[in-house]
C-alpha cells in the first residue's frame, strides 16, 4: 500500500504551479448514430516528423514525452490556424495537462509520447493500460522499461505491473521529489506468473525497470479497457494479463474458428484454471462473477496467437459502464481492418478513417447480421454503435476505433507525419531566461524558447529607458537561445519579446499576451547556492538538510530562499520547514 510521505525541509519553500488553460470547443460534443464529422486540418498544418492524432475528449488531456524538449499543439479542426492550446515538456517537467471543452481535436507532439485523454482529478474511476507512441505504424507500445503514468483514486485506487517476458524489478515514484531513496518505492516480479500491485493515489508518476522486463502497467481505478497481448515469434499462443473485479465482464473475442482459450489465476500457486474452452469465429466468452472469490481478480488469458482480443468492458452496475478505450485487433494493434467490441446503449463507437475512400461495415459478431455500412475519408469520425451488444467492425483500409460511454479515459494512437514544411506560422512555447534573478555583477541574460518546427528567430529587447534593440538568430532550429549583454551598475528593468519565422516565411510573435516579458536586474544581490547535504528517513517522514551559501556581492541577512524540488507532483500538505 502506497502512502504519501511528508517532507521536512530546513528552509522556507515557495511553490510555483502552472494552471492548465481553458479553450473553446472543437467540433460537436459527441456524434449521433451514423453521424459523420470531418476533423481534418489542412495538410500544411501536419508538420514533418511530428507525431499526430485526431481524437475526442470530454475535457482532460495529459501528454507525457520521453525525449526533451517536447512541444505540444492542440487545434480545433473547425478553426485550425491558431492552436487552442500549447505546451512544452522538459527533463524536469515530463508532462503537460490541458483542460479542453468537450469535442474533437487534432494534436501534434514533437517527441515520442503518451497522450492520455479523458482523465483528471475530477474525472476519476477510469481504467487503462499505459501506452507510448513512436509515431510509426502499429507502434503504440504497451511494453516498456520506463513509464510516465497517470493514476487516480476515485474508486479502486489500484495499479498493476505485469512482466510477461519474465522477472523484472525497479522502482516507481509519485512523490514531489524523486531521486535516490527519496520518494522511490522498490518493486520486484519473480516471473511471468507474478505481478506487482500498488495503490498509487491521484498522481502523475514515473516507473522504471532496472533489471529484466519490459513491463506493462495498468492504472486500474475501474473497468473499461482492452488488454494488450504478449507473444514471441516462435510461440503459438498470445498471453493477456489483467485485473478483473466482481460484477465486471472479462470478454474474450474470437476472430477465427478453433481459438483455444485458457484463463488462469495469477493469485494462486500454482496457477489454477478458471475457464477453458474453444471458441469459433465471432464468439465472445464473457466471464463474470459476483462477490469476493479468492484468486479470481488477477488473471492470465492464453489464446491461440493472432485469433483473439481481450477486454474488461461492461458489468452488472451502471458504474461499470462508464468508460472509454481504444479497441484492439487480434494482433493487439490500435489500427487495423477487423475489430470486435462490446458496447452499450447511449454510448459510441467512433471509427476514424486513416485514408480516403474507406468503407466500414458493422455486423453482429456472433450472427453476422449486417447492422450498417459507412464511408469515411481520412480524419473523418463516424459513430457506428448500434446499441448494446457485441459487434464486429471490418473495413477495407486501416481505421482506428474508440468505444465509450460517459466520461472515461484512454491513450490514443499517434502517427508520424512525413509531409513537407508548412505555410502556417510556427508555435512558440517555453520562453525562459537565466539567471532567473540576475544581478548587476552578471554581464548577460540568456533567453531561451522553443518552436514546434524549424525556424529562424529574433529577440527584441529593451534595457531600462533605452531604445528597442534586436538580435537575430541565424539558421533553422527548434531550440533557440540568445544572449543579452547588460553590464549594468544600477537596478534596471529589461523587457523583451520573441518572434519566429519558418521555412515558408510565416512569422509568429510571442510578446506575453501584449505585456512583454520583464526581468529585473538587481544591484549587489546575493548569490545563493543550495546543496542537499543529507536525507534522514523516519517512520512516516523524511527530513531533508540543506546547506546554503552566499557567494554573491550583496548581503544575505533575513533572506527568504525560494527553490524547486523536481518530482512528479506539486507540494501540497505535510511539508514543514524551519
Amino acid at each position: 500500500m502506497f502512502q504519501d510521505r511528508n517532507l521536512i525541509c530546513w528552509i522556507p519553500i515557495a511553490v510555483f504551479l502552472l494552471a492548465p488553460c481553458m479553450v473553446w470547443a472543437g467540433g460537436p460534443e459527441q456524434l449521433g448514430y451514423g453521424e459523420v464529422y470531418s476533423a481534418k486540418v489542412p495538410e500544411a498544418l501536419q508538420k514533418n516528423g511530428f507525431n499526430e492524432a485526431y481524437f475526442w475528449t470530454h475535457g482532460p488531456v495529459t501528454v507525457f514525452t520521453y525525449d526533451y524538449p517536447g512541444v505540444i499543439a492542440i487545434r480545433d479542426p473547425d478553426h485550425p490556424d491558431t492552436p487552442v492550446a500549447t505546451g512544452s515538456t522538459t527533463e524536469s517537467q515530463q508532462y503537460a495537462d490541458f483542460d479542453l471543452d468537450p469535442g474533437f481535436y487534432f494534436i501534434s507532439v514533437t517527441q515520442e509520447a503518451g497522450v492520455l485523454v479523458g482523465v483528471s482529478s475530477t474525472d476519476k474511476c477510469n481504467g487503462y493500460f499505459q501506452y507510448r507512441s513512436t509515431g510509426e505504424a502499429y507502434a503504440d507500445n504497451p511494453l516498456a522499461t520506463k513509464w510516465f503514468f497517470r493514476a487516480t483514486d476515485g474508486c479502486s485506487n489500484l495499479a498493476y505491473v505485469f512482466s510477461p517476458a519474465g522477472a523484472a524489478s525497479g522502482f516507481w515514484c509519485g512523490n514531489t521529489v524523486c531521486f535516490g531513496k527519496l520518494g522511490e518505492t522498490y518493486y520486484s516480479i519473480d516471473d511471468s506468473n507474478d505481478y506487482y500491485p500498488f495503490s498509487p493515489g491521484d498522481i502523475h508518476g514515473v516507473l522504471e525497470v532496472t533489471s529484466g522486463g519490459p513491463v506493462t502497467l495498468l492504472s486500474r481505478d475501474h473497468p473499461g479497457y482492452f488488454v494488450p497481448p504478449y507473444t514471441q515469434e516462435t510461440w503459438s499462443n498470445s498471453y493477456f494479463q489483467t485485473y478483473h473485479a466482481p460484477d465486471e465482464y472479462l470478454n474474450v473475442h474470437s476472430f477465427a474458428d478453433g481459438t483455444e482459450v485458457v484463463v488462469t489465476s495469477m493469485q494462486t500457486d500454482p496457477p489454477q484454471t478458471i475457464w477453458t474452452g474453444t471458441l469459433n469465429e465471432g464468439q465472445t466468452e464473457s466471464l463474470h462473477y459476483t462477490g469476493f472469490i479468492i484468486g479470481r481478480s488477477v488473471v492470465k488469458v492464453r489464446a491461440t496467437k493472432g485469433q483473439a482480443s481481450v477486454s474488461v468492458l461492461g458489468g452488472g452496475t451502471s458504474a461499470d459502464n462508464n468508460y472509454m478505450t481504444q479497441v484492439l485487433d487480434a494482433a493487439g494493434n490500435m489500427q487495423g481492418t477487423d475489430f470486435i467490441t462490446r458496447s452499450h446503449t447511449g454510448g459510441f463507437i467512433n471509427v476514424i478513417g486513416l485514408d480516403d475512400g474507406t468503407t466500414v461495415e458493422v455486423r453482429d459478431a456472433s450472427t453476422e447480421e449486417l447492422q450498417s455500412v459507412h464511408h469515411v475519408d481520412e480524419a473523418q469520425f463516424v459513430n457506428v454503435n448500434p446499441g448494446a451488444g457485441i459487434w464486429r467492425i471490418r473495413s477495407d483500409q486501416d481505421v482506428t476505433a474508440c468505444v465509450g460511454k460517459g466520461n472515461g479515459g484512454t491513450y490514443i494512437p499517434l502517427t508520424a507525419n512525413t509531409s513537407g514544411s508548412t505555410p502556417f506560422p510556427p508555435v512558440i512555447v517555453g520562453v525562459n531566461w537565466r539567471p532567473l534573478h540576475p544581478r548587476t555583477s552578471n554581464n548577460r541574460i540568456t533567453v531561451t524558447w522553443l518552436t514546434d518546427e524549424l525556424a529562424t528567430t529574433r529577440l527584441h529587447y529593451k534595457i531600462g529607458s533605452g531604445s528597442w534593440q534586436q538580435h537575430t538568430e541565424p539558421g533553422y532550429r527548434t531550440e533557440h537561445e540568445v544572449d543579452v549583454n547588460i553590464s549594468l551598475a544600477e537596478e534596471t528593468d529589461v523587457q523583451f519579446y520573441v518572434e519566429a519565422t519558418d521555412q515558408s516565411g510565416m512569422t509568429t510573435v510571442n510578446d506575453n499576451d501584449g505585456a512583454n516579458y520583464h526581468v529585473t536586474v538587481r544591484k549587489d544581490a546575493p548569490s545563493i547556492e543550495v546543496e542537499l547535504s543529507s536525507v534522514i528517513e523516519h517512520a512516516a517522514t523524511q527530513t531533508l538538510h540543506f546547506r546554503i551559501s552566499n557567494v554573491g556581492d550583496g548581503d544575505a541577512n533575513d533572506l527568504e530562499v525560494s527553490f524547486y524540488l523536481y518530482g512528479m507532483q506539486p507540494f501540497t500538505d505535510g511539508v514543514d520547514s524551519s
